[in-house]
């Protein structure tokens, strides 16, 4: 369980490092990687990130873009350039407000996980 007390960036760190997930600081974003479900990266690690700045609401108000290498590429549009090199990001809004009385980091990792399903 992921019930992590607490705001912003050490709330989230701590709600994923909880799943057995690390999180590594990389310039302005904190990098975690995830083996998505199904799709073409299905059974690969992926690494995907989320930029800093965009948890000083967390857990109630989730973060706009996901963070992923140019290598993949997630379907729907949205891409822009990340602020890491190498790197995209995507307007993938999580659908609506994460429960912070539960598992938010366990809920956005779900989301994010099926996002990647949609990478090619």
């Amino acid at each position: 369980m992921d019930a992590v007390a607490g705001t912003g960036i050490d709330a989230f760190i701590g709600g994923v490092e909880a799943q057995q997930i690390p999180v590594d600081r990389r310039d302005a974003l904190l990098i975690y990687r995830l083996v998505p479900l199904t799709g073409a990266a299905a059974t690969l690690e992926v690494e995907t990130g989320i930029e800093i700045g965009e948890l000083a609401g967390w857990p109630a108000v989730p973060p706009h873009w996901v963070h992923v290498p140019n290598s993949l590429q997630l379907a729907g549009g949205g891409q822009q350039p990340s602020t890491l090199d190498g790197w995209s990001r995507y307007s993938r809004p999580h659908p609506g407000r994460l429960d912070a009385s539960a598992a938010p980091a366990r809920e956005w990792i779900a989301h994010v996980r099926a996002l990647l399903g949609t990478a090619t």
